[in-house]
């Protein structure tokens, strides 16, 4: 029996089963033809699909349509919409498509699987409350109604067999109250999916902005009963300063880089859950890992932040977490458009509070980076204008070129109520080819290379490299000390090297400082070069800086100095090596060095303040030699006057009154002296000494009281010089003038066009002064420029006695000259000569032919006059003529003539007679003498010979020619001409007419001659004749020379 029920049942349910397939098949035939509208179907449909919780669903229209085999039945409905209990919208969809799950139908179920929105309208509010809200449409009956955005969420997770979940196409609109922001999105897709416990969330948006729209992408995934969900983010076209939180957030709009984001956020979704809302942002994400890139544009960040970035491009990468109350930024990359690039490290806490609250009192962060070829003139507009220090003036000022191949820093902020503040400061950085400059009117350093450190309240600069003008600084530090306090304290403390001593003046002389602005020191007129160290501290304030703050120091050793000063100058110092100490009070110059190959050393001291009485202090310890002595272009003091080396000590003091004293001390023991001009004479070795003082007013010569020379041998020459009040020289007194034989005193005037010098005295050594400046050793020395400008010396002489030779004197001699231009122009005396008191007259004055002078010169006794004056002493008797005629510059041209006198035992003569026949007139030259009518002496004097040409001295026993030259410099002699024996016979044929030449030769000539000639040193040169000449008459006698 139950065998036959089961296979009836069976039979039944096999029935049934292919009456439900066919009726399936049917269906499915009939829905892959065309949609089946399901309008009657609606009720029943809104029966099944209400809810138990007492909500209302409202379709419009529907259609059942095809959709795959696997799962084949697709609902399309239009105008659905949802309301509470209360009557209240849930919302409104235009177009939406559902397919519904199988499992629940078979349990008596319509739920769907699958849920798809086209094109929906959804806004969301965010009140005051914080809550966020899905509202109504605008257009619709219920615009004001509302709800919560949560219980949509809830909703959709509470759907058990819901496996797919999209918006299409949808347009939303986000209305954030409180803070006061609206959001829009044209278009927007999402699509979530459930499957095996897993969910997904993907979707792409377009953000409307001022600007180019945004496009953004989302994708998320979380499993069941999980309590986070990840979710990236990927966000392309920001433009920050025209999005609507720029509106809000001032510092915003100086973002103009466009930027893309890529963000991995870790979601809480038991806040989510909750009765948190969405926009409590801090509460929903646990993480936020983020990427941002961005492309050429500016970034001008908060002044408590940072500055302004020319940026060429830019990439970030961080981490946002704790409730976003921490944020790590560990790679910032940054590329300025200026060729700059910039890697940093980022990290806050408590930012999230801060940004909630608008309050930065819990705030505190830490920004580390590293800069790359960095221009020196951008970092101002890098740099937080409010971080101490304010590098930004300070820069701007002070920094003009150069770059930071590589920098570093490290920055600690924290927050009060007004914002971020900083507190503290670790920067360092090398900077190269830069100028700098560190006070107003100081020299600007160039080239500079340093590692630059600064803190919040110092800046300390170490000096590699650097110069200004000529000085090289090397290993110093430039700090500012104190930046935060009311004054802050600046130090420059350097190494220097210098090729030029002048420039390390001129930088203390530069308006800034005037400290070695004392009247002597010009920095144009010191060379040298140095190396050493210069420091100098000042307090900054912000105003003028007051020089009485100002502190200097230097500590350097020079070398190959040059000093221009005063005595200085005359001295030539040179290759001086010296050590300089200087503050800025007083300087020190200590050292030693050559006055051309003598010794010196010295010391200068300088007052800067004039507080103490001697404000200058020099002294110079040295030994003038011959080439030293050289330089000072007095020619007195040079060989044969003066010979050897002379120690020397001199001095020059200034005192606060601007008077000085100059001091000249030089112990002559050592040196030759024989200075002619005034008779000085003594041995090395002999004591000697020389002192002179010079006063000085208003830094220029006044007077010189005391110029004092002495010597064991009883010498003492004292003189002293007054000037003008126009510092001109006005008056020299030389008294006493007593050396050697001279003992006189005299007075020089300087007049305007003129110096008149007038003589006086018991005894002067005439034969020393004639010897040093006569016409004949003027012509030594050609005339120039600067001799021609020098004012004639007028001469007026009246002297007891004249020591005219070693043994001749004069007496009662009045003498009158001029002298100008290297030479006599004037001369004119009178006196007697020897003992016998012999008158004697000389003259010089000038011609009527331009720049020619006649000297003339007479005596009755010849022989007497030029043994006195130490000429010859072998001619007896007879009266003296000389007349010449004399040019500076070319030389003497002369007549002596001596007539009637006698020649006795002359040494060249008698050499040449006894190599002779002329015996009769051998003997009475060296016995009573030799008697001459006349001499006739024509000669030249040029500058270095003394020359005669067709001499002529006759008697009556016999007659002599002469011609050739005697060179002064040397010594030497060379000449020739004819001895003519019975001259007064002899020479007859000479005076025949016409013919008279062809019998004697030459002038004054005669038939019969020998010849001779003189040649060598004197006092012994060699002398010969030629005998064979004796038989050649007159003109032919030459061919036998």
């Amino acid at each position: 029996m139950r065998r036959k029920l089961f296979k009836i049942f069976a039979c039944f349910l096999t029935a049934a089963f292919l009456l439900f397939s066919a009726g399936f098949g049917i269906l499915l035939y009939r829905l892959h033809q065309a949609p089946i509208s399901l309008e009657k179907y609606i009720p029943a449909l809104i029966e099944i699909a209400t809810p138990a919780d007492g909500s209302k669903i409202q379709i419009e229209s529907a259609l059942l349509t095809w959709k795959s085999w696997r799962h084949p039945f697709n609902v399309r409905v239009t105008g659905f919409s949802v309301t509470d209990k209360d009557g209240a919208s849930l919302g409104r969809i235009q177009e939406m498509n559902a397919t519904f799950s199988l499992f629940a139908l078979m349990r008596g179920t319509l739920a769907p699987r699958t849920i798809s929105i086209y094109r929906p309208d959804i806004r969301l509010s965010v009140n005051s409350d914080e809550h966020t809200y899905a509202d109504a449409p605008e257009d619709g009956d219920d615009a004001q109604t509302r709800v919560l955005f949560k219980n949509l969420m809830t909703r959709v997770e509470q759907e058990h067999y819901l496996r797919h979940f999209s918006l299409v196409d949808a347009r939303i609109k986000i209305t954030d109250v409180s803070r006061n922001a609206v959001w829009n999105i044209p278009t927007g897709t999402v699509s979530y999916s459930k499957r095996r416990g897993r969910h997904k969330l993907t979707g792409s948006f377009s953000i409307e902005t001022a600007g180019k729209p945004l496009t953004a992408a989302v994708s998320g995934n979380w499993k069941n009963k999980a309590k986070t969900a990840n979710l990236e983010i990927t966000v392309r076209n920001i433009d920050i300063t025209k999005s609507r939180a720029a509106r809000k957030y001032e510092f915003l709009r100086g973002i103009s880089v466009p930027l893309s984001l890529t963000a991995d956020l870790k979601l809480n979704l038991s806040k989510i859950k909750s009765d948190a809302d969405l926009f409590l942002w801090r509460e929903i994400i646990q993480t936020l890992d983020f990427s941002l890139t961005g492309q050429q544009g500016n970034v001008a960040l908060p002044p408590s932040v940072g500055g302004t970035y020319d940026v060429k491009s830019l990439s970030v990468a961080g981490s946002w977490f704790d409730a976003g109350n921490t944020l790590v930024v560990s790679d910032i990359d940054v590329e300025m458009q200026s060729g700059a690039a910039f890697h940093a490290f980022l990290a806050a806490n408590n930012l999230g509070k801060s940004l909630d609250s608008q309050n930065w009192s819990p705030l505190s962060a830490e920004l580390k980076a590293e800069a790359r070829n960095l221009s020196m003139e951008r970092v101002p507009d890098y740099w937080p204008q409010s971080a101490a220090p304010d590098v930004h003036d300070w820069v701007k000022s002070n920094i003009k070129t150069g770059f930071a191949p590589t920098g570093n820093i490290a920055m600690q902020f924290g927050g009060d109520s007004n914002g971020i503040t900083l507190n503290s400061l670790d920067a360092s950085a090398r900077i190269e080819d830069a100028r700098v400059t560190y006070m107003g009117d100081m020299p600007a350093v160039e080239g500079v290379k340093a590692d630059l450190h600064f803190t919040k309240n110092d800046i300390d600069i170490t000096l590699i490299d650097g110069h200004t003008d000529g000085v090289v600084l090397q290993k110093g530090m430039l700090s500012f000390a104190g930046l935060t306090r009311p004054a802050t304290m600046f130090v420059l403390d350097t190494d220097l090297e210098t090729n030029t001593l002048s420039d390390v003046f001129k930088i203390l002389s530069s308006p800034a400082l005037k400290i070695t602005q004392a009247a002597f020191i010009n920095p144009d007129n010191i060379s040298g070069g140095a190396t050493g160290c210069f420091k100098l501290t000042f307090p900054m304030t912000g105003g003028p800086i007051n020089p009485a703050d100002v502190r200097v120091s230097v500590a350097a050793d020079a070398r190959d100095v040059t000093l221009s000063h005063y005595l200085i100058d005359a001295l030539n110092i040179q290759n001086t090596a010296a050590h300089l100490d200087l503050t800025e009070k007083e300087m020190t110059l200590t050292g030693s060095g050559k006055m051309r190959t003598g010794d010196m050393s010295f010391t200068l001291y300088q007052s800067f303040d004039f507080t103490p009485d001697v404000t200058t202090d020099l002294k110079v310890n040295a030994i003038l030699t011959d080439e030293a002595r050289a330089d000072l272009n007095i020619d007195l003091l040079l060989p044969p006057n003066v010979a050897g080396g002379i120690p020397a000590d001199f001095g020059l003091r200034f005192f606060k009154d601007k008077t000085g004293l100059a001091t000249a001390r030089l112990d002559l023991t050592p040196a030759d002296i024989d200075i002619g001009v005034i008779g000085w004479k003594k041995a090395a070795g002999t004591a000697g000494e020389a002192t002179a003082e010079i006063r000085l007013t208003d830094y220029d010569f006044a007077a010189v009281p005391k110029i004092e020379l002495t010597d064991a041998l009883n010498t003492k020459i004292r003189a002293k010089i007054d000037f003008s009040a126009n510092h001109a020289l006005k008056k020299i007194d030389i008294a006493p003038i007593s050396t050697g034989r001279t003992h006189a005193q005299a007075r020089a005037r300087f007049l305007k066009k003129s110096i008149r010098v007038d003589m006086t005295g018991a005894a002067l050594d005439w034969a020393s002064l004639m010897k040093a400046s006569t016409p004949e050793q003027s012509l030594r020395k050609q005339p120039n420029t600067a001799t021609s400008d020098l004012p004639a010396v007028i001469i007026n002489a009246a002297v007891d006695r004249i020591f005219l030779s070693a043994t001749g004197t004069a007496d009662n001699i009045a003498f009158a000259g001029i002298y100008k231009d290297g030479g006599w122009r004037k001369m004119n005396g009178a006196g007697t000569i020897g003992n016998r008191k012999m008158p004697v007259v000389f003259s010089l004055s000038p011609n009527a032919t331009p720049n020619e002078y006649t000297f003339s010169m007479a005596a009755r006794d010849a022989g007497y006059a030029l043994n006195v004056l130490d000429y010859i002493s072998t001619v007896k008797g007879g009266t003296l003529q000389v007349k010449s005629t004399y040019v500076p510059g070319k030389g003497i041209d002369g007549l002596v003539e001596i007539k009637d006198f006698y020649l006795e035992d002359q040494p060249v003569l008698t050499r040449l007679l006894r190599l002779t026949s002329f015996t009769g007139i051998y003997d009475t030259l060296t016995g009573q003498g030799l008697h001459f009518d006349k001499a006739e002496i024509p000669y030249k004097i040029n500058q270095t010979a003394m020359s005669f040409s067709d001499a002529l001295i006759t008697g009556s026993s016999l007659g002599i020619t002469l011609n050739g030259l005697y060179n002064r410099e040397t010594g030497f002699l060379d000449l020739y001409g004819s001895l003519l024996p019975f001259y007064g016979v002899n020479s007859l044929p000479g005076k025949i007419p016409l013919i008279g030449k062809l019998f004697v030769g030459e002038k004054g000539g005669g038939l019969i001659g020998v010849s001779y000639s003189v040649k060598g040193l004197l006092p012994n040169p060699e002398v010969s004749v030629n005998p064979l000449s004796a038989f050649a008459p007159g003109a032919a006698r030459n061919l036998f020379n």
